[in-house]
């Protein structure tokens, strides 16, 4: 596979970058404030932004031999890498070396149906908590420097997609709106005649507080609310902002 850096003014190529690993079709690459370029795909790849020149590949643990990182990775106020494994597992990596903080395991509602695999990127709260969802309708409140669990929801529907945090501390998941600070629904939006619906996308948040959020069934809702706007941290939602530019603030 190649990863490619491209004029932004004429589409002419500054750089290309050849690996065999770069074959994942849904993660797109973050931009650390460093200027580093993160790729997942069955490792973490970090890529010098300038030349595509690689400065160090992580091994994540999966559940096929192939490569099938199906999300983006997530950067810290730290440069702390977060990103989920096939096997229901969410990482924790230095992001100057690609060393291993820490790994909290999922453990799946019904094991019998195989892997929990982790499919959405997580946020990061205001305090720095890591959240993230699974496809067995669970959600996840981890401590960012150690890994442990603060809290789990397991009430909500599958998870495929990232969540996205308010500034008044709302945990959005799909049509779930939770208390980040425990886990507890505050609402949930269903259907004029009552049923749930499957957005199966990733919300994003306006500055006005607005939430946008598509459907299956080939819809875009907006949900007017008082959340504030994004939360003021270091990656409030997917692609880190509105435009889902995947760069991290500078410093």
């Amino acid at each position: 596979g190649l990863a490619f850096a491209l004029n932004s003014q004429n589409g002419e190529t500054i750089w290309e970058s050849s690996n065999s690993g770069f074959s994942s079709k849904y993660a797109v690459p973050s931009i650390g404030s460093n200027g580093n370029v993160y790729i997942g795909s069955a490792m973490l790849y970090c890529l010098d932004g300038k030349t595509g020149a690689k400065k160090w590949g992580s091994k994540i643990a999966q559940y096929r031999p192939v490569n099938v990182v199906d999300f983006s990775p997530v950067i810290g106020s730290d440069g702390t890498i977060f990103l989920g494994g096939e096997k229901g597992k969410l990482y924790a990596l230095k992001g100057n070396t690609g060393e291993q903080a820490w790994g909290f395991t999922t453990i799946p509602k019904h094991p019998l149906l195989g892997s929990n695999r982790i499919t959405g990127s997580p946020v990061i709260g205001s305090d720095g908590t890591v959240y993230f969802g699974t496809p067995d309708s669970k959600v996840y409140a981890l401590d960012r420097k150690t890994g442990k669990k603060l809290w789990e929801n397991d009430s909500v529907g599958s998870i495929w997609s990232s969540p996205a945090i308010s500034s008044d501390g709302t945990l959005f998941v799909e049509n779930y709106a939770l208390d980040a600070k425990n886990g507890v629904e505050k609402w949930r939006f269903v259907t004029k005649e009552g049923g749930s619906i499957n957005m199966n996308s990733s919300p994003v948040i306006g500055a006005d507080g607005t939430v946008y959020i598509s459907s299956l069934n080939k819809n875009v809702y907006a949900f007017e609310t008082d959340c504030g706007g994004p939360a003021k941290s270091p990656w409030p939602m997917r692609g880190q902002n509105p435009q889902h530019t995947g760069r991290a603030p500078k410093k």
